[in-house]
């Protein structure tokens, strides 16, 4: 807390140095909550660069660096959600479509909309399996058939656009359900 307080009105190395008792704990709860905090402390420092200046650069890659670190962490959802959306920020797009790809996973609880929104976000980044997981995802969630429809044509779109024809032809088949009734 006495961090997140010295991050938030810049007093950055005093920060970190309250961080540096977190950053080798043996609770992954409380480390990963340092180095996300460490993380947001790049950012800033990076965006309260010039733009297109050569500090702002190197700030934005020491910023990438801590969210790759971050990856490999055991992170919850709303964790992965967060910096998922902070690297599509950054113009992290692989790290987006890795951390997107972990919230596309059949069994998390995400509504029709965040799953939408989360497939459209990740056309425009060019990760068109995840995107299709994630119309999946949203289809599996929708109550009504023509909306399920909807989504399913626009999974097996996305993998085609993607040219990903074996994996559409798989997920189409996978992924019918109650649309093999379907008029």
């Amino acid at each position: 807390l006495l961090a997140r307080q010295q991050m938030q009105i810049g007093r950055y190395d005093e920060a970190r140095h309250t961080l540096r008792t977190f950053a080798t704990a043996k609770m992954d709860d409380l480390r990963v909550e340092a180095e996300m905090l460490e993380y947001d402390m790049r950012e800033r420092e990076a965006f309260a660069q010039p733009p297109g200046s050569e500090r702002r650069t190197d700030a934005i890659l020491a910023a990438a660096e801590q969210l790759r670190r971050l990856t490999g962490m055991q992170l919850t959802a709303l964790q992965t959600e967060y910096l998922a959306r902070r690297a599509v920020s950054i113009g992290e797009s692989q790290a987006a479509i890795a951390l997107y790809a972990r919230l596309a996973q059949p069994g998390l609880t995400r509504s029709v909309q965040a799953n939408a929104e989360s497939a459209e976000l990740l056309l425009g980044l060019g990760g068109y399996g995840v995107a299709a997981q994630f119309y999946f995802r949203a289809q599996e969630k929708s109550l009504a058939l023509p909306t399920k429809r909807e989504y399913y044509m626009a999974g097996v779109r996305t993998l085609m656009s993607g040219n990903l024809y074996d994996e559409a032809i798989s997920e189409a088949d996978r992924n019918l359900g109650p649309l093999a009734d379907d008029p």
